[in-house]
């Protein structure tokens, strides 16, 4: 068991600090390691992107010298779906704390040699490349979700299909296991695996995406305000370098209107609005401020009745509201941070006092340069 105590009290107090990297190379069939890269990587040439949207989240890339030839083997064939899997931590007087930050799935890899130049430069995206025709998922028939279909049994029976082959157990939330579509759910050959989920995710208000770890993840969108901060940074924080925070007004909407096409029993429409009513948002409309309406128009097809109406308001409030207020943060790598966590920010120069902020995005570096990046915006109280 990694211990995590030692890991909080170094980034509180170490000043010095030696980050690690590990990849992985991964069989394609059942992902078991072929080999394993903790050197090499060129200074400056190695990232981590991660983003808290639907679908697609992680990418990664990064240059590896090869002066001395002894990476080709591992490159010079790779089938379509071979994946690998980046790990970063840090060396604590030789302990060393992993957090895992996805599996990848190769993009276009590229061996140069050129005098003394010799490098092998590899990129990936994470899993969901698997189900978006980059590296699989392409339909080759209509394919058809019927009403009343449990979400547990589509995720499960849909990664095994050959056009997929995820073999790994999904994490399908309690939750939502046995959670069933609304209407029948069709989509046509040319289209995507990627295509169908993302409308059964919309149908029943749930993310859909892979993990840090490579597995397949439904759930239910979390309530802002229930989550407790992983970590609070301050303006003389020794982990807090930098912090620009901007407003984007003309993109801010309060409200949000769902109309159904179809009727609810007795002839009355589906329709919802909800307002943020946030006290403490000034952009609220409880406060005064002007109603802008953000109108649902994908993926309503499937709501037949006022409780589906009002979960899909509230899902796409949350995502709509929470653009008042962004802030992008420069910090020393917390490993242990993820996408869609809570952070607080205090900085008197950005008139912030302990304010929360979800994580929407997260930049690591990879190599001994180790920096990152964070994208941040305000939590939302509306519910």
């Amino acid at each position: 068991m990694q211990n995590l105590n030692k890991y909080f009290e170094y980034i509180s107090t170490a000043v010095i600090r030696k980050p690690v990297y590990k990849i992985e190379l991964l069989n394609k069939e059942d992902d078991t390691l072929i080999g394993e890269i903790t050197h090499a990587i060129e200074d400056g040439s190695g990232s981590i992107s991660i983003s808290n949207q639907d679908g697609a989240r992680r990418s990664a890339s990064f240059t590896l010298n090869n002066y001395q030839n002894q990476w080709q083997e591992y490159f010079k064939y790779l089938s379509i779906g071979q994946r690998f899997k980046v790990s970063l931590g840090y060396d604590m007087d030789g302990e060393i704390i992993w957090f895992p930050q996805g599996v990848f799935v190769y993009s276009d890899p590229t061996l140069q040699s050129e005098g003394s130049n010799k490098v092998i430069s590899i990129s990936g995206n994470d899993k969901w490349a698997l189900l978006d025709g980059t590296a699989g998922g392409i339909l080759d028939a209509t394919f058809q979700v019927e009403a009343g279909t449990s979400m547990g049994k589509f995720i499960n029976d849909t990664l095994k299909l050959d056009i997929v082959k995820d073999y790994v157990t999904p994490n399908i939330d309690s939750s939502v296991f046995d959670a069933k579509t609304t209407y029948d759910i069709v989509h046509s050959a040319g289209e995507t695996i990627a295509d169908v989920i993302l409308e059964v995710a919309a149908n029943l208000s749930c993310y859909a995406y892979y993990d840090e770890n490579g597995v397949f993840t439904m759930r239910p969108f979390d309530y802002d305000e229930v989550l407790s901060p992983v970590y609070e940074y301050t303006y003389n924080d020794i982990n807090y370098i930098s912090a620009t925070k901007t407003l984007p007004i003309n993109k801010i909407y309060n409200s949000v209107l769902i109309v159904s096409d179809n009727m609810q029993s007795g002839g009355v429409p589906v329709v919802a609005m909800l307002d943020n009513n946030d006290v403490t948002d000034i952009n609220s409309v409880i406060n005064g401020a002007t109603r802008k309406v953000y109108n649902v128009t994908d993926n309503i097809a499937g709501i037949y009745n006022q409780k589906q109406a009002d979960e899909r308001a509230r899902y796409e409030l949350k995502k709509v509201a929470c653009m008042q207020t962004n802030i992008s943060l420069t910090s020393t790598p917390l490993f242990h941070l993820k996408e869609n966590e809570v952070v607080t920010v205090t900085d008197p120069y950005l008139g912030c006092n302990g304010e929360r902020f979800l994580i929407s995005g997260i930049n690591f570096s990879i190599g001994t340069d180790s920096s990152a990046t964070l994208d941040l915006v305000k939590t939302t109280r509306y519910l």
